[in-house]
């Protein structure tokens, strides 16, 4: 019993980091979306690209879920010693899809963090320069 739990301690403990991380990141991007620093600062044509974080924040919230889930059958396995190559293959499966999740969630951030450089770099240079008589 101690083997099987001490086997699946390493998942459980990676599926709580990207927890950790998932949610540090939510509530980043979260932030970032309502703060009013970032909005003015590029043009009124490509705000549009904050709508790249609702497949982030997609992923992200299925990582928390999926990490939670590993959590909850890391407990089950001390509670149904009989259970275990069941429940270990279950967690092995959202372990994988919670990287997965994890990974796309981080891939969709990385993209619109290029595009607001992008943006934010290139603005200044397709504004009208001000001409004075």
């Amino acid at each position: 019993m101690p083997s099987e739990l001490e086997a699946i301690q390493p998942f459980v403990e990676a599926a709580a980091t990207r927890v950790t991380w998932g949610i540090s990141l939510l509530g980043g991007s979260l932030l970032a979306f309502l703060s009013t620093s970032f909005t003015p600062t590029i043009p009124q044509k490509t705000r549009g690209i904050y709508f790249l974080f609702i497949p982030a924040w997609y992923y992200l919230s299925l990582c928390i879920y999926l990490g939670d889930s590993i959590r909850q059958r890391g407990a089950k396995v001390a509670l149904r010693p009989d259970l275990v190559t069941g429940i270990v293959n279950d967690m092995t499966n959202e372990f994988n899809r919670e990287v997965i999740a994890f990974n796309r969630g981080i891939m969709w951030l990385a993209i619109w963090l290029f595009i607001y450089l992008i943006v934010w770099i290139a603005s200044p240079f397709f504004k009208p320069k001000n001409q004075t008589p």
